[in-house]
């Protein structure tokens, strides 16, 4: 571990949010570039619903929303960069057995947010848009502003990236002491139904929708508990490793 003057930290700090904020803008300008294609590529849970064209009721609506859009796509392209600069900017301040744990879980954390992405576009908002159109249709006649959309897509593609880094949030914990496996394990069937509760809250009033967002939470924290088995088999020895 390498101790550094706090005025160091701060400017170490400053020289890799300005790389992190660089990649960012580029990745803008790539989304940019790629505009019409990247938005009909977003349509594709639309298309599946039957629904032909999105309206618009406001004149700016469509170039706000899509600069809206392209700003969300360069979150996604710079990612894996952003968690680069991040591990570059921690990493002096970790022992050699900190990083040899926290290396693989910055890894499987880029792993699981596009995994969780993909799992939400290709699957879960097309069905979800398509039972909430299916049910609502008996009451209304349907039609969907651009930016309802786009705002919608957004939040069920970071609200899943998010569901999948759960068990990388544990696995801090894990690290850090605060969690334990036997906790967890203890508390199963509160865990079963937060998830649940959880599906209530973002799925259409359909038991299938809520299934489908239900067990991929709860099979997260099932993850959960193995990895928080690998770091305590691993930690013990660290521990007398570090002392010796």
């Amino acid at each position: 571990m390498k101790e550094m003057p706090f005025l160091e930290h701060i400017q170490d700090l400053r020289k890799h949010a300005v790389r992190a904020l660089i990649w960012l803008i580029l990745g803008f300008f790539i989304a940019m570039g790629f505009m019409k294609p990247l938005l009909g590529f977003l349509k594709f849970p639309l298309n599946q619903t039957g629904v032909e064209e999105l309206i618009s009721l406001d004149v700016f609506e469509v170039i706000m929303m899509n600069m809206k859009v392209c700003f969300i796509s360069s979150l996604f392209i710079a990612f894996p960069i952003l968690l680069i600069e991040i591990w570059k900017f921690i990493a002096p301040g970790l022992y050699d057995h900190e990083k040899k744990i926290l290396k693989p879980i910055l890894f499987f954390s880029l792993i699981l947010f596009y995994l969780g992405i993909a799992f939400s576009f290709f699957y879960v908002v097309p069905f979800m848009l398509k039972s909430t159109f299916e049910w609502a249709k008996d009451y209304a006649h349907i039609q969907i502003t651009y930016s309802n959309y786009f705002h919608t897509l957004i939040i069920m593609l970071l609200c899943f990236g998010g569901i999948f880094q759960v068990p990388i949030i544990i696995s801090v914990l894990g690290l850090a002491r605060v969690i334990t496996a036997k906790q967890m394990k203890s508390h199963r069937k509160i865990l079963f139904l937060g998830s649940f509760i959880v599906g209530l809250l973002i799925a259409p009033p359909d038991v299938t929708a809520l299934v489908i967002v239900a067990l991929p939470l709860y099979a997260m924290c099932e993850i959960s508990i193995q990895c928080l088995e690998q770091i305590e088999k691993r930690q013990p020895l660290k521990r007398e490793d570090s002392v010796s």
